[in-house]
C-alpha cells in the first residue's frame, strides 16, 4: 500500500505555486480514488513484480490487485488492449534502463524530505554501473500529457531520495539525473529530461521555502492558476472563486478581452468540473446545498429479453427485414478485432479519415493547426 503524506511528489507543483493549498484542503474530505484511478494502479502493481521478479507481464495473469474495497483481477480473462498497455510500459523501461546501463535499482521506493510531512514515491529509481547517472521514473496511465522537462514530481522524489538515509547512498558520485515519464497511452517511447546536481540542488531549495510557507502559522491567499485542477480545496477558495468571477465578466466580443479570456478557459472549465464532483460527494452524504438535488439520469430503454421480444415482433405484421438489422462493424471495431485475433490484413484501402469538423484545441495539442481564411472578405474584395 502506497503511504501518503500531507505534501507529496504529485503535488509537489501546487506547493510551489500555491502553498496556501496545504491549510485550505485540512478540513476537506478525500474524494473516493475513481475507476481509471484504480485501473492505474492495478498497473503500476504488474509493473513491480516484473522488475522485482525479472518477468514479463504475460507471467501474471491470475494475479489480484486488491485496495480497500476495489478489487481489479489481472488473469487470462484480461483484454488484449490492457495486455499490449503493459507490455509498452515493460519494453519501455527495459530500454531505457539499458540505454542508461542502469545496474542497481530501486522498486517503489517510499523516501521522505521531511519525515511525516512530505515524501513520495518513485516508481523506479536506477544508478547506473559507473554510478554516476541516476534515472527517475514515473509511470502515467492516464491520457492527460504529462512533459518529464523539470517535472515537478520527480524533480520532488529525487531531493527526498538524496535527503532520506534508506537511499542517499545512491547519490555520492552522481552527477546526472534523468526524468523519464512513460505514458504508453500516448507514446511508446519514453519521455525525458536530463538535469545536473545544480539543478536539484535549486529546487531543493524552492521547494524547501514552498514548504515553510504552506506549514508556516501565517494565513497566507490563495494563488490561483492551473495547479488548481486537482486541489481538494478548489470548491471552496475564496482567491479561486474570485478569480473564475473575474472571468466571467470578461466581454468574449472584444478581442483584447478574448485573448485574456481564451487563457482562463480550460481553468474554468476544470473548476467548474470540480465543483460538480464535490456537490455531488457531498449531497450523497445528506449535505443539502440550495438550488440542487439528486436525481436518476436519463433512462434507456432495453429489452427484458431480447429473444422473447423478437418472437412478439415477428408475430406481428411488420417486415423481418424491419426488425432485424444487419450492418458492417465500424473500421476501428474492425482493426481492434484483427489486432485481438492476430490476423493481420491490409484495410486501409478501404478507409479514409474523414473529419467532422473543426473545434478549439490549445497550443500543446498534438494536432496540426487549421489554417482559416476570409474567404468571403477576399470575395468582395475581387468583385
Amino acid at each position: 500500500m502506497t503511504l501518503h503524506l500531507p505534501i507529496g511528489g504529485s503535488t509537489a507543483a501546487r506547493t510551489l505555486a500555491c502553498p496556501a493549498w496545504l491549510k485550505k484542503s485540512e478540513n476537506v474530505p478525500k474524494r473516493p480514488a475513481g475507476e481509471a484511478a484504480m485501473m492505474g494502479s492495478m498497473h503500476h502493481a504488474v509493473q513491480e513484480k516484473c522488475q522485482r521478479e525479472n518477468t514479463a507481464p504475460n507471467e501474471h495473469t491470475g494475479f489480484i490487485y486488491e485496495e480497500a474495497k476495489h478489487r481489479y483481477i489481472f488473469n487470462s480473462g484480461l483484454r488484449d488492449d490492457d495486455l499490449d498497455l503493459s507490455n509498452r510500459v515493460y519494453n519501455a523501461t527495459n530500454a531505457l534502463m539499458d540505454e542508461l546501463d542502469i545496474d542497481d535499482i530501486e522498486i517503489e521506493s517510499f523516501v521522505q524530505l521531511v519525515e511525516g510531512l512530505a515524501g513520495g514515491t518513485l516508481d523506479l529509481l536506477g544508478l547506473s554501473l559507473d554510478r554516476k547517472h541516476m534515472l527517475a521514473l514515473d509511470y502515467k496511465f492516464g491520457q492527460t500529457p504529462v512533459d518529464a522537462t523539470e517535472n515537478a514530481q520527480l524533480l520532488f522524489c529525487l531531493v527526498a531520495a538524496r535527503m532520506d538515509p534508506a537511499t542517499t547512498d545512491l547519490f555520492k558520485e552522481a552527477e546526472s539525473f534523468t526524468l523519464a515519464i512513460i505514458q504508453p497511452k500516448l507514446a511508446a517511447v519514453p519521455l525525458r529530461w536530463t538535469c545536473r546536481v545544480k539543478e536539484l540542488d535549486e529546487f531543493e531549495a524552492r521547494i524547501g521555502e514552498a514548504i515553510k510557507k504552506a506549514t508556516g502559522k501565517k494565513e497566507r491567499p490563495g494563488t490561483p492558476g492551473k495547479h488548481c485542477d486537482w486541489c481538494p480545496a478548489a470548491p471552496y477558495c475564496t482567491e479561486k472563486r474570485t478569480s473564475i468571477a473575474s472571468a466571467l465578466k470578461l466581454d468574449p466580443k472584444s478581442h483584447n478581452a478574448l485573448n485574456v479570456s481564451a487563457g482562463l478557459v480550460e481553468e474554468v472549465e476544470a473548476w467548474v468540473k470540480t465543483v460538480k464532483e464535490e456537490m455531488f460527494l457531498q449531497m450523497t452524504k445528506g449535505v443539502v446545498i440550495d438550488g440542487w438535488k439528486i436525481v436518476e439520469k436519463q433512462p434507456r430503454r432495453k429489452w427484458l429479453d431480447e429473444n422473447r421480444a423478437e418472437i412478439a415482433l415477428r408475430g406481428t405484421r411488420l417486415r423481418v427485414k424491419d426488425i432485424i438489422q444487419k450492418k458492417l462493424i465500424t473500421a476501428p471495431a474492425a482493426l481492434k478485432l484483427l489486432k485481438q485475433r492476430k490476423i493481420e490484413i491490409d484495410l486501409n484501402r478501404f478507409i479514409e479519415k474523414v473529419s467532422t469538423g473543426t473545434t478549439i484545441a490549445p497550443e500543446n495539442d498534438k494536432r496540426d493547426a487549421v489554417v482559416v481564411t476570409d474567404v468571403v472578405g477576399h470575395l468582395a474584395k475581387i468583385m
